[in-house]
């Protein structure tokens, strides 16, 4: 494309002459940006996260790059990953750590229930375990069994 002259004229109408604009340029892309951090990977794709929970970082990275056209380094993907099972993991304790004082309500408020939760301890850690199943069943619906009422 051809050099253009452009007349730019100042608000005290001075004129001024920009003698070289090429509107084409040949630059290269910067492909990494400091504002791709882990964190903000994490806000970006914790549903993502979510729902693959073991992907592999290539993966990812290879996502962010289609995505969004920037390099990220396997190192902050890693640490991204690790904050991201950190919060969905810590979500899941907070739910299923109450789970006992549920049981324990339905028994307390139906008189004649029955709830029983199944955990298992992790191996190494006596005080940390990991939630299986939870069975209730309440007293009209006991009677109905023994009745021969079809089950729900």
């Amino acid at each position: 494309m051809p050099i253009q002259n452009i007349w730019v004229l100042n608000t005290d109408n001075s004129k001024f002459i920009l003698k070289s604009l090429k509107l084409e340029h040949n630059c290269g892309r910067a492909l990494e940006n400091k504002k791709v951090t882990s964190h903000w990977i994490v806000k970006r794709y914790l549903e993502f996260f979510r729902d693959n929970p073991i992907m592999k970082v290539n993966v990812l990275q290879a996502m962010i790059k289609r995505d969004i056209s920037v390099y990220v380094k396997k190192m902050t993907l890693y640490r991204a990953k690790n904050i991201a099972l950190d919060e969905i993991e810590g979500e899941h304790l907070e739910r299923f750590g109450k789970i006992r004082d549920y049981a324990f309500a339905v028994m307390m408020t139906n008189q004649g229930s029955l709830a029983v939760v199944d955990m298992d301890h992790i191996a190494g850690d006596e005080s940390a375990v990991v939630f299986n199943a939870i069975f209730i069943t309440f007293p009209a619906m006991a009677k109905g069994v023994l009745k021969g009422y079809r089950l729900l």
